[in-house]
C-alpha cells in the first residue's frame, strides 16, 4: 500500500513533467530547441534580476546592495519578490549558459512540484488515489499557469497554495497547526506578493471548513429562520478556540518570514510606485464583458501581450464537468454545496470586476498582467472535483445492492448530461459571441472544438467509471480492474487535454536563447573592454542614451532594461518596481526621465549639465554628445556608440551650498538651480539661454503633427523640452507619443513607456535655424494633460490643436563657457577612491574647507558614514544623493550599507518560531 502511494506521488510530479517536456519538444522550446518563455517583462526586467543572482550565488557581489542596478540600489525588496525562491538556488550551478535557458527549466520544474503539492493535499484531505492525479494534472498544467510562466516568481505561490490549503484543513479538523504554520511562512519567504492570496484563500477556507464543522456538529431545531441559523453559525465559527488559534498561527508564521519580509516593505516605502484611489478602485467595474467568460474557459486560450484583458480560466475538461456536478449532486449537503459555491464565486468575482481584482491582488490597481489570482480560480475548481469524486467513491463503496437501483444511475446519468449540456451551450454561445465581435482573446475553431470533445468524454467517462467502481462494490472488490482502467483512460484524456492546452498556449512565448546569449555576450565585451580598459571599473556612471530613434514603439531592444546589472558599472537605467523614489525624484526633476515612476528611471539623451553634475564618466549614444566626448567603440551595444567624456567630475566632490533646492516643473531651470546651489555661484543662472521658437504649421486632422523653426542665440548644444508631453506622463498617459525629427531627421520617439526626457537636438551656432517637427504616432488615442493649468481630456489631436506654442515645445541652448567656470568652483581635485564595492565605499578626501562632499551613491536609508573613524550622518544631496559634512583638511571616508529592518526582521522570525512551537506544545497538551 505504502509502495503504491509512492508511486502516485511520484507519478504526480513526473506526469505534468513529461506532458511539458512534450510541448517543449514539439514547440522547439529548450532545452529540446532554443525557444524560450522569456517575453514581455521577463525579457526587459527578470533576465537582469537573475542573472545578477547567479552572480551573486558565485560570490560576485553582494546580496543587499548593488551599484549595477541603475546608479545604486538596495536589493531587499527586489531579492524578497522576485528572487527567494528556493528553485533560484540551482543558479549556483547553473554556468555562463543563458538565463532564459533556466526560466524554461525552472518553469518545468514548478509546474510539475505545483501538480505533487496538489496531489498530497487530495490524497491527505479526501483520501484518493489515483483519481487525484486527475485534478492534480489538471491544476498543474492549467491556464493560468502557462499566461504568467514568464512571471515565474509567481509560481511559488501556485506551488504553495495546495499546501496552506492543507494546513487550514488540518487546523479546523484536528486543531493540528504545525503545517499551516509552516507552508504560510514558507510562502510568504518565496513570494510575499502571492502568498498574500493564498493567505486570504486560506481565511475563505477556513470559514467554509468551520461552517461545515459547525453545521454538522450542532444542528438547529425546526422552525428556526434561515437568517436566524446563518446568525448562529457565523457566531459560532467566528467565536470559536480553533478561530483564536488560527489567527495566532497566521500572525506567528508572517513573523517567521520578517527575514526577508520586513526589510522587503521597508525598502518598498522608499519607493516610486504610483498611487491610486483605493475607494474608486473597489467599485466593481467590469473588467471585461461578463458573457465572454465561456469563451476564456476554452482550451488554450492565453493573453497576446502583458496588458490584455484576457482571463486564462482552462483548467481541464474533466475537472469543469466534475466541479459542476458537486453543485446538484443530492449527496453532498447543501450547506456545503452553498460554501463552495460563495467560495467559487468570490475567486471568479476577482476575475471578472476591478473591485474583487484589486482585493485579491495585495489591495493594488493592476495595469498589466491582470488576473493575477487566477491560480486560486483553478484550484477552487480543482478542490470542488475533488469534492464531488470523493462523493462518488462515498456512493459506490458505500452504498450497496440496497440503496444502489437502476433509477439511481439513470439520475446520475441525467446529471452528468446536462451539466455536460450547459458547459457546452456556454463555451459555444460566448466563443461565438467573442468571435464575431472580434473581442480580444478570440478562440480559434480548433480550440473550441476541443474543449467541447473534451467536455463530452468527460461526461462519458464519469458515467462509466461510476458504473464499474459500483460494479466492484456489490462484487466485494472483485471487477475493480475494469475501474482502474476507466480511470486510466480518463487519466490519459486529461493528458492529452492539457497537453494540447499548453501547445497551445505557449504560442506566445517566442524569445530566443541563444540571441540573449549573444546579446550578453556583447555587453560584456563593453564593460570588461572598452569601459574597464579606459578609466578602471570603480563608480563609472554609464549614461544610457538614444532609445526608440527609429520611429518605432518596439522597446525591446533599448538601454533601458536591466543589462547592466551584472555589468559592475552604474548606470542611467533601472527598470523594476522597487525603485529608489528619491533618485527617481532627482533624475525626474533634471529631465532624465518621465515624470511617472512604474518604469524605473533612464536617460534616453545626454545632458552635459546635469551630466557634469552627476559625474557622468560614458554616453551611450547614436550621435556625438555635447562637450568635450571621445569616441571610445564604434557599435558598442544596440548599434549604439560609446563616448567618454574626458573631463568628468570624480564620483564625490565639495560642493558650496546645503545640497537642498525645491524641485519645480521645469527641468532646465532644475538643473540651473542645482548647479547654483552646488557653487554658490549666481552666474549659473545664465547657463541656458532661450532660444526663439516659431511655429511653421499645425496639422490635428488625420495625421496630426506640428512642426517649429528654432532660432538659436547662443553657440552651443540645443535642448529640447516637450511639456505637454511630460503632463501627460505626470497624468500616467502614454498614448501622447510622438516622433521628434530634428532637419528632417529622426532623433527621439518621445511619450513611450520609456522616453519621456529633455532632447539632445545637436550642437548649433548662434543664429542657426533649426526645424523640428513633432508627428503624433496615436492621434485619436485618449490621453490627459495640463492646458495653462488646466486638464484637458480628449484625444490626442484634440489636446495638440488646443495647446499653445509653448505647451509644446521648449528650446534652450546651454552656454559651455559659463557651465565650465561654475564647474571649476567645485572642489574636486582632492577626491580619490580607495575602493568601491557593493554596499561598501571607501575613499580619500582632502578638503578646501569647511564643506558638504557628495557622492555618486543614491542617498537611502542604511547607509552609514565614518570620517576618519567617527560615524557621521549622511545627508541628502538634492533628494536623490548621499553627502556627508566634513572639515577643512585630509580626511578618510568610508560608507557601508546595511538593509533597514534586516536585524529586526532576524530577531522578529527567531520570535515567530519560538513562539509557535510553545504555543503548539501548549495547545496539543
Amino acid at each position: 500500500m505504502r509502495a503504491r502511494v509512492a508511486i502516485l506521488h511520484i507519478l504526480s510530479f513526473v506526469l505534468p513533467l513529461v506532458i511539458l517536456g512534450c510541448v517543449y519538444a514539439l514547440r522547439g522550446m529548450y532545452p529540446f530547441g532554443e525557444t524560450g518563455v522569456a517575453v514581455w517583462d521577463m525579457d526587459i526586467q527578470y533576465i537582469g534580476y537573475f542573472e545578477w543572482l547567479r552572480d551573486v550565488l558565485h560570490g560576485q557581489g553582494s546580496p543587499f546592495y548593488s551599484f549595477s542596478m541603475g546608479m545604486g540600489e538596495n536589493t531587499a525588496a527586489l531579492v524578497a519578490y522576485h528572487l527567494s525562491s528556493p528553485f533560484n538556488l540551482l543558479l549556483a550551478f547553473w554556468g555562463e549558459d543563458s538565463i532564459v535557458g533556466f526560466f524554461n527549466v525552472a518553469v518545468l520544474l514548478k509546474l510539475s512540484c505545483a501538480g505533487a503539492t496538489f496531489f498530497a493535499f487530495a490524497r491527505n484531505r479526501w483520501h484518493l488515489g489515483a483519481a487525484a492525479l486527475l485534478a492534480s494534472t489538471s491544476y498543474a498544467l492549467c491556464g493560468w499557469a502557462f499566461a504568467q510562466a514568464s512571471n515565474i516568481m509567481w509560481l511559488d505561490g501556485f506551488i504553495m497554495l495546495p499546501l496552506v490549503a492543507w494546513g487550514t484543513y488540518r487546523a479546523v479538523e484536528g486543531e493540528r497547526y504545525g503545517l499551516l504554520f509552516c507552508s504560510v511562512a514558507l510562502a510568504v519567504l518565496f513570494n510575499w506578493y502571492t502568498a498574500y492570496m493564498d493567505c486570504l484563500l486560506s481565511l475563505l477556507l477556513f470559514l467554509v471548513y468551520r461552517w461545515e464543522v459547525t453545521g454538522a456538529s450542532r444542528p438547529v431545531g425546526e422552525g428556526v429562520s434561515l437568517g436566524t441559523r446563518i446568525a448562529r453559525a457565523c457566531r459560532r465559527v467566528v467565536a470559536s478556540r480553533s478561530t483564536l488559534r488560527y489567527i495566532v498561527t497566521m500572525v506567528l508564521a508572517l513573523c517567521a518570514s520578517m527575514v526577508l519580509f520586513l526589510p522587503s516593505m521597508l525598502c518598498l516605502m522608499q519607493g516610486t510606485e504610483s498611487s491610486f484611489n483605493l475607494l474608486k478602485a473597489l467599485m466593481p467595474i467590469p473588467l471585461f464583458p461578463p458573457w465572454d467568460i465561456g469563451a476564456y474557459a476554452v482550451s488554450g486560450v492565453v493573453p497576446e501581450t502583458s496588458t490584455s484583458r484576457v482571463p486564462a480560466l482552462y483548467v481541464s475538461a474533466f475537472v469543469l464537468v466534475a466541479a459542476a456536478l458537486l453543485f446538484c449532486d443530492k449527496d453532498v449537503s447543501k450547506r456545503k454545496r452553498i460554501a463552495w459555491a460563495v467560495l467559487l464565486a468570490c475567486a471568479v468575482a476577482g476575475v471578472m470586476f476591478v473591485g474583487p481584482s484589486v482585493v485579491w491582488s495585495d489591495m493594488k490597481l493592476t495595469t498589466s498582467f491582470y488576473f493575477r489570482h487566477g491560480f486560486v480560480v483553478a484550484f477552487v475548481l480543482a478542490v470542488c472535483a475533488c469534492e464531488e469524486l470523493c462523493s462518488l467513491r462515498r456512493a459506490c463503496a458505500g452504498s450497496g445492492a440496497s440503496v444502489e437501483t437502476p433509477q439511481h444511475a439513470a439520475l446520475f446519468h441525467v446529471r452528468v448530461t446536462r451539466c455536460v449540456v450547459v458547459l457546452v451551450v456556454v463555451v459555444l454561445a460566448s466563443s461565438a459571441l467573442v468571435i464575431v465581435t472580434h473581442a480580444e482573446g478570440a478562440p480559434s475553431g480548433l480550440a473550441v472544438a476541443a474543449t467541447v470533445a473534451s467536455l463530452l468524454a468527460s461526461g462519458v467517462l464519469l458515467v462509466v467509471w461510476r458504473a464499474r467502481s459500483q460494479r466492484a462494490s456489490l462484487a466485494h472488490g472483485n471487477g475493480g480492474v475494469a475501474a482502474r482502467v476507466v480511470l486510466c483512460v480518463a487519466v490519459a484524456v486529461v493528458s492529452v487535454d492539457v497537453g494540447f492546452s499548453a501547445y497551445q498556449a505557449f504560442r506566445v512565448y517566442g524569445s530566443s536563447v541563444d540571441a540573449h546569449a549573444q546579446e550578453q555576450a556583447s555587453i560584456d565585451a563593453l564593460v570588461q573592454g572598452s569601459v574597464a580598459d579606459a578609466a578602471g571599473q570603480d563608480g563609472l556612471l554609464v549614461n544610457m542614451a538614444g532609445a526608440d530613434r527609429d520611429g518605432t514603439r518596439a522597446q525591446m531592444q533599448i538601454p533601458q532594461t536591466t543589462a547592466l546589472f551584472t555589468s559592475s558599472v552604474q548606470s542611467m537605467g533601472e527598470y523594476t518596481s522597487m525603485v529608489n523614489g528619491s533618485l527617481y525624484t532627482m533624475l525626474s526633476a533634471l529631465g532624465y526621465t518621465e515624470n511617472d515612476p512604474i518604469f524605473g528611471y533612464y536617460a534616453n539623451s545626454s545632458q552635459l549639465l546635469a551630466d557634469s553634475l552627476l559625474g557622468v564618466d560614458y554616453v551611450l549614444s547614436a550621435t556625438q554628445p555635447a562637450g568635450d566626448a571621445t569616441l571610445v567603440s564604434s557599435g558598442a551595444l544596440y548599434e549604439y556608440d560609446l563616448y567618454r567624456y574626458n573631463a568628468s567630475l570624480p564620483a564625490g566632490y565639495g560642493i558650496a551650498g546645503s545640497g537642498s533646492v525645491s524641485w519645480g516643473s521645469d527641468p532646465f531651470a532644475n538643473q540651473v538651480l542645482m548647479l547654483q546651489d552646488a557653487t554658490g555661484s549666481d552666474s549659473a543662472l545664465s547657463a541656458y539661454v532661450d532660444a526663439d521658437v516659431t511655429e511653421v504649421s499645425r496639422v490635428a486632422e488625420g495625421a496630426c503633427e506640428c512642426s517649429f523653426q528654432v532660432t538659436v542665440e547662443r553657440d552651443g548644444p540645443l535642448y529640447l523640452d516637450f511639456p505637454v508631453i511630460a503632463q501627460a506622463t505626470r497624468n500616467h498617459c502614454w498614448n501622447m507619443v510622438a516622433q521628434v525629427y530634428v532637419n528632417g531627421s529622426p532623433v527621439e520617439l518621445v511619450g513611450s513607456n520609456f522616453s519621456g526626457n529633455v532632447l539632445y537636438a545637436g550642437t548649433f551656432s548662434e543664429g542657426d535655424t533649426v526645424q523640428v517637427t513633432l508627428s503624433f504616432v496615436e492621434p485619436q488615442a485618449s490621453c490627459v494633460t495640463v492646458l495653462d493649468g488646466e486638464q484637458c481630456k480628449g484625444a490626442v489631436a484634440e489636446c495638440v490643436a488646443r495647446a499653445s506654442a509653448s505647451d509644446l515645445i521648449v528650446a534652450k541652448t546651454l552656454d559651455e563657457d559659463v557651465l565650465a567656470d561654475c564647474l571649476s568652483m567645485l572642489d574636486a581635485e582632492g577626491f580619490s577612491v580607495l575602493s568601491w564595492e557593493d554596499g561598501h565605499v571607501t575613499a580619500t578626501f582632502n578638503a578646501s574647507s569647511s564643506e558638504l562632499l557628495m557622492l555618486r551613491i543614491p542617498y537611502a536609508p542604511g547607509w552609514e558614514a565614518f570620517v576618519d573613524g567617527e560615524r557621521v550622518s549622511v545627508v541628502s544631496c538634492y533628494t536623490g544623493l548621499s553627502g556627508v559634512w566634513v572639515e577643512e583638511g585630509s580626511h578618510t571616508v568610508e560608507l557601508r550599507f546595511t538593509p533597514p529592518g534586516l536585524y529586526a526582521g532576524i530577531a522578529l522570525s527567531v520570535f515567530g518560531v519560538l513562539a509557535f512551537f510553545v504555543l503548539r506544545r501548549r495547545w496539543e497538551s
